[in-house]
C-alpha cells in the first residue's frame, strides 16, 4: 500500500491575532495509519494460507483417487477376486414309459337298427257331416236327373219320352199328395202339365209320372219340373234337364227331397 507522506500546510490568517494561534500539524487532524497497515497485511497473509491450503487439498484428494503418491496413499482398496457361483443344471428325470403290450382285437357284433313302426292313425267311420245347404225354397233337386230306357218299368215297351220321380221329406219318408208340374219348349210346341206324388207307384210310393212325347225327341236345357203347394205356391225352384232321341234315353228320373 503506498505511504503517504506528511506534509505540513501554511496557515492563513487575515489578521495578526491569528498569527499568534499555534499551527497545527496534519498528524493532529488525521491519526496514523500504521496501525490499519498492520491489519492489512495481515489479512493478506490469512488469504493466502487459505488458498494454499485448499490448493494442498485438492493435490491430496487427486492423488489418493489417482494413486500417484503411494505414501499418501495410505488405505490401498482391495481387490476381491470374483467368485464364480456354479449355475444349477437340471438333472434329467427318467419316467417309466410302458411298453405297449399287444391287445388281441375282438370284433364287436354290427347293430342293425329295426326300424320302429310307427301307429298308423285309424279312422273311424262316423255319420257323415251334413252339408249346410242354402236355399229360398222348401225342396230342392235330391239328386242330378238320371237318364234311364223306359223299358226298365213296366207298361214302357212303346218309345215314348217321360220325366218321372218322388218326393221325400226331411228324415227321408215320401211324400204322398204334393203337386208337381212341368212346362217349358219341346220341339218348338209349350208344354205345361199337372201332377201328384203318389200317382206312379212304379217308382215308389211317392211316384208321379209325366208322358212328354210319343216319341224321343232332343233337347238342351228347354223343359223343367218343379212342386207347388196346393195353393200353387212353388215349393222348389225349377228344374232343367235335357232330352235324348234315343229310345235307351227316353226316361229322365228326378228326385225331390225337404229340407225345412
Amino acid at each position: 500500500m503506498a505511504v503517504i507522506e506528511e506534509q505540513e500546510y501554511p496557515s492563513f490568517s487575515t489578521s495578526g491575532a491569528a498569527n499568534s494561534r499555534p499551527r497545527r500539524s496534519v498528524n493532529a487532524i488525521h491519526p496514523p495509519m500504521r496501525k490499519r497497515k498492520t491489519n492489512d497485511l495481515l489479512w493478506n497473509i490469512l488469504t493466502a494460507l487459505v488458498w494454499l491450503g485448499m490448493a494442498c487439498m485438492i493435490a491430496a484428494f487427486v492423488s489418493v483417487y489417482s494413486g500417484s503418491i503411494g505414501t499418501l496413499n495410505s488405505v490401498q482398496p482391495t481387490l476381491v477376486a470374483m467368485i464364480n457361483i456354479p449355475t444349477m443344471t437340471p438333472s434329467p428325470v427318467f419316467t417309466h414309459t410302458p411298453l405297449p403290450v399287444a391287445v388281441e382285437e375282438t370284433q364287436l357284433p354290427t347293430l342293425t337298427s329295426t326300424p320302429t313302426l310307427e301307429p298308423t292313425e285309424t279312422n273311424t267311420p262316423g255319420p257323415s257331416p251334413t252339408a249346410t245347404i242354402y236355399s229360398v225354397y222348401p225342396f230342392i233337386l235330391r239328386s242330378d236327373p238320371k237318364v234311364l230306357d223306359a223299358e226298365t218299368f213296366p207298361d214302357h215297351e212303346s218309345c215314348s219320352m217321360w220325366v218321372a220321380g218322388q218326393a221325400y221329406d226331411q228324415q227321408g219318408a215320401p211324400m204322398v199328395g204334393i203337386t208337381v208340374m212341368v212346362g217349358g219348349y219341346l220341339d218348338g210346341k209349350s208344354l205345361s202339365q199337372l201332377s201328384l206324388t203318389g200317382t206312379a207307384l212304379q217308382y215308389g210310393q211317392a211316384g208321379y209320372e209325366f208322358t212328354l212325347a210319343d216319341h224321343p225327341i232332343k233337347s238342351k236345357q228347354s223343359v223343367w219340373v218343379m212342386i207347388l203347394d196346393q195353393s200353387m205356391v212353388p215349393l222348389s225352384g225349377k228344374i232343367y234337364f235335357d232330352t235324348s232321341e234315343d229310345c235307351q234315353q227316353n226316361l229322365t228320373l228326378v228326385n225331390f227331397r225337404q229340407i225345412r
